[in-house]
């Protein structure tokens, strides 16, 4: 279905300007007269994370195509204007609003699909675009790496920019609101349903075990490659090729969509954190040995994909006819963590992060099957999807 690759290239496409950063920090200091620019480039994902608190009432109300491409187009005007900014103060700020604007995606776009498909056609929709959430963390990087040494970092944020920006025209004419928003409704209710949404356990205990799932991600990947360039004596190009082969592992998140629609989301989060868990140990057990790393990471990412999965279809369904607010909140914790994870990995050396995190994911996974929901209406039972 056209519409749903082009949610799933716009999930890409907003979610790699959270790790670009990553592979350009020098060039982008120098640019600056060598200040350091971390905290200006990585600001994008508290802005994203905020952005999602802020859109999910917002698309409860105005409807999941009109914030869709409002945000989109928005976030790809900013992101053309990042190079031009003149200290780096602005381009903070830049990076913050870009962040912001990109925020109006998740919510809209996993709501719209679990509105308008099928509940096992909507799970594996919501699985691909899980899938682009973890490959955005590797492709973010591989492309800034690519693009910044062969014209300069400005080029990737221009090139970006023009992608974000045809995404956008793309979806306009082909995404349609199975319900065009609740112009009876107050932006305000939203935020109140929002809070009330935290005030139940089968809410509130399965949003903890998200905070660890981009954590988990991120501090694996930052720490990996320290491990790799620093331990291991590896070139940059041997790092970014390992960093490529645990990919295999995230595609398997649209093929499990049917089966966690079938197992229920528990099941499906409660298999996706131990295995990848398991992953995690099995890299541990072989740090210094690259094929087992590689065969760890493909465990621990193909774990993860399951459990995003499972998650972000849990979040919609139990909120639902608040699937906005619910989704919100699902990306904000998750973000949240992803923002935490690069402080995590500088404070450990890989081992003991390793075993920190496969403690985190077990108690994610405890946390997610001793969840249950609550009993709902039958009308917002039937608006699940």
């Amino acid at each position: 279905m056209v519409r749903v690759a082009l949610v799933v290239l716009c999930a890409l496409q907003v979610t790699m300007q959270l790790y670009v950063w990553i592979p350009i920090h020098d060039a982008v200091s120098a640019s600056y007269g060598g200040q350091n620019m971390t905290p200006a480039l990585s600001a994008a994902l508290f802005g994203y994370a905020a952005g999602f608190l802020l859109f999910g009432p917002v698309t409860d109300r105005f409807g999941r195509r009109r914030v869709l491409i409002a945000g989109v187009s928005v976030m790809a005007v900013l992101t053309f204007l990042v190079p031009f900014a003149t200290t780096p103060a602005l381009f903070g700020v830049l990076r913050v609003l870009q962040g912001f604007a990109g925020g109006a995606f998740s919510p809209s776009a996993l709501s719209h699909l679990g509105e308008a498909l099928p509940r096992r056609t909507a799970t594996t929709a919501i699985g691909a675009v899980s899938t682009a959430y973890l490959m955005a963390g590797v492709l973010g990087q591989v492309m800034a790496s690519v693009v910044t040494r062969a014209w300069g970092w400005q080029w990737l944020f221009w090139i970006s920019a023009a992608g974000l920006a045809l995404n956008a025209a793309l979806l306009a004419p082909v995404m349609r609101d199975e319900r065009s928003g609740n112009p009876g409704s107050r932006i305000v209710s939203g935020f109140v349903a929002q809070a009330r949404l935290l005030t139940r356990r089968d809410i509130a205990v399965p949003l903890a075990a998200v905070f660890v799932l981009m954590l988990s991600f991120v501090a694996m990947y930052t720490s990996l490659a320290v491990q790799l360039v620093d331990v291991l004596q590896l070139p940059e190009s041997t790092v970014t090729t390992i960093r490529l082969a645990g990919i295999p592992g995230m595609l398997v998140a649209p093929f499990v969509g049917s089966w966690v629609g079938r197992v229920g989301t528990e099941t499906g989060a409660l298999v996706g954190y131990v295995l990848a868990a398991v992953g995690l140990a099995v890299e541990a057990v072989g740090a210094g040995s690259i094929p087992v790393i590689v065969i760890g990471s493909n465990i621990f990412v193909a774990g993860i994909a399951i459990a995003s999965t499972a998650m972000v279809t849990m979040f919609g369904d139990r909120a639902a006819p608040r699937r906005g607010a619910g989704t919100a909140l699902y990306g904000f914790t998750v973000f949240l963590g992803a923002s935490s994870a690069p402080y995590l990995a500088h404070a450990l050396g890989f081992r003991p992060l390793l075993g920190a995190l496969v403690t985190a994911l077990i108690g994610g996974a405890v946390l997610a099957a001793s969840s249950r929901r609550v009993t709902v209406p039958v009308d917002a039972t039937a608006d699940s999807g």
